[in-house]
């Protein structure tokens, strides 16, 4: 059962998230914590977490006089897209949002059989790229297509084993 006070999304490595940010001032405390965790929780609110982010630290670059512009003033949201020609939209498989996905470490497995249904994964013994599917064991061929390989799963464990979780962008 997940942490619900201390989630996986607040790691980072050995550290948590609050050993690295707890002593700075309010806004930088925010703004780091959002642009940290930026779609770590829901990778559906990347880009939110990000505004959220850049909220926080245009408002102390305020605090500090370093600008005039206020976040917090009325309108200021809307002015502050208009002048970065915010696009609220993007591409959900844009490159722009691959290169900024959460990353996250692939999952590896000792036995074929225990990787979930669907999920890529690459042997470390060749460079094939299985799935399982049922009981069975699909290679992806030259062509980009899943076809059923020649090993049964139990055959897979014998000769390809770690089996690691390929990610996707």
């Amino acid at each position: 059962m997940p942490d619900p006070i201390n989630p996986d999304h607040y790691q980072r490595g050995e550290a948590q998230l609050i050993d690295l940010i707890e002593h700075l001032p309010g806004n930088r405390f925010n703004a780091a914590k959002y642009q940290v965790r930026a779609g770590e929780k829901n990778p559906l609110t990347l880009v939110e977490d990000l505004e959220k982010s850049l909220w926080y630290q245009l408002r102390e670059f305020y605090r500090l006089g370093v600008i005039t512009f206020n976040p917090a003033a009325p309108g200021a949201k809307a002015a502050l897209r208009e002048f970065l020609v915010w696009n609220p939209d993007p591409e959900p498989h844009s490159p722009a949002l691959a290169l900024v996905s959460p990353l996250r470490e692939p999952r590896v497995w000792d036995r074929f059989i225990d990787v979930p249904e669907g999920v890529e994964v690459m042997s470390v013994r060749d460079i094939d790229r299985y799935k399982r599917v049922g009981n069975s064991a699909f290679v992806l061929d030259g062509d980009g297509d899943w076809v059923n390989s020649m090993y049964r799963p139990e055959e897979l464990d014998k000769y390809r084993t770690p089996f690691t979780e390929v990610l996707s962008a």
